[in-house]
């Protein structure tokens, strides 16, 4: 799978290291969510359903965030859309090698407990700018780790 990936996405500098990037693809309406007999105002929501402009502007984002680390650092990042992998495919020998990231303003119980149930590293940014700081520099880590530290080098076999 390894190589398809590759294959479908074009060279970069760092074309082994993949970065698989996610969004909201699915939206939902909390408010449905809300236990009958429970005003939803006076309840604190999330905002999490979305109208196709701020879908096409979640987008937007993903890919911009795309391109610029295909540019910097290099790496093979790609939508959870683009190579049309099945998710069952996604194995786990990488989980140390996942990070969930999420804006300032968003929390819950379930991010609360990402680091501790998946080993996940968990951050949260304010704007674009910072989000593309997080991965870069969540990037460069696993890259020094993977050439001088404890963290195995990822290779295709098996895929």
């Amino acid at each position: 799978m390894h190589a398809r990936i590759k294959a479908s996405l074009g060279s970069v500098p760092y074309g082994d290291f993949l970065v698989y990037l996610m969004g909201p693809y699915t939206t939902f309406d909390v408010v449905d969510l809300v236990p009958d007999g429970v005003d939803p105002d006076d309840v604190s929501l999330p905002a999490a359903s979305a109208g196709d402009e701020a879908l096409d502007e979640m987008m937007g984002t993903l890919r911009s965030i795309q391109g610029s680390l295909r540019a910097d650092p290099g790496v093979n990042a790609f939508l959870a859309v683009d190579p049309d992998i099945p998710l069952e495919d996604l194995d786990e020998r990488g989980r140390e090698r996942v990070m969930f990231a999420h804006e300032d303003a968003v929390s819950s119980a379930m991010i609360r407990s990402i680091s501790q149930r998946w080993d996940a590293r968990v951050v949260s940014y304010d704007d674009e700018a910072e989000l593309r700081d997080e991965i870069r520099q969540f990037v460069a880590d696993l890259m020094n780790r993977e050439l001088y530290g404890d963290l195995p080098r990822k290779t295709s076999e098996g895929d």
